[in-house]
């Protein structure tokens, strides 16, 4: 499972519990939280790691700081940012599932086409869902040989 979580003062924690925090006053942590968690910002997260023991993904605080990229919120209108958040909290509070499955429900797979139709890169949706996918198979592979490994034994 990947996701960001949002605390309840202004910031964020992902899986890992590394927490983020808003440096400033005027920034739209909800926004935030929800570019964060779209597919593209899935993708920026599994893109940052690297695959641990069983399969984890390893995130260091140090790795987030200085390489995990997000969606630039300033290059949308305001009316698009609310239609994000509208979209987001239709399904944030519900239960974070294997990657595969959270990226294929309904109401998630709308939500990422209002963030992307937003940026104006609709058109990379297969592209990107297909990247995360393939990278998130390649770090969870693992699992499937070390479960191979384990029955012939």
């Amino acid at each position: 499972r990947i996701f960001i979580a949002k605390m309840s003062t202004k910031g964020f924690v992902d899986q890992r519990l590394i927490p983020f925090a808003a440096k400033s006053a005027d920034i739209d942590v909800d926004l935030h939280h929800a570019l964060l968690n779209s597919l593209l910002g899935l993708l920026m997260i599994e893109a940052s790691g690297f695959g641990r023991g069983l399969g984890a993904l390893d995130l260091s605080a140090t790795k987030i700081r200085d390489g995990l990229f997000m969606l630039n919120p300033a290059l949308i209108s305001e009316e698009a940012a609310d239609k994000i958040k509208e979209f987001f909290a239709a399904f944030k509070d519900e239960e974070v599932l294997p990657l595969d499955e959270e990226i294929s429900k309904d109401k998630r797979v709308n939500f990422d086409r209002e963030v992307l139709t937003a940026f104006g890169i609709a058109e990379f949706e297969d592209r990107i869902r297909n990247s995360l996918l393939q990278i998130y198979a390649v770090r969870t592979s693992v699992l499937t040989t070390r479960h191979a490994l384990a029955a012939e034994a």
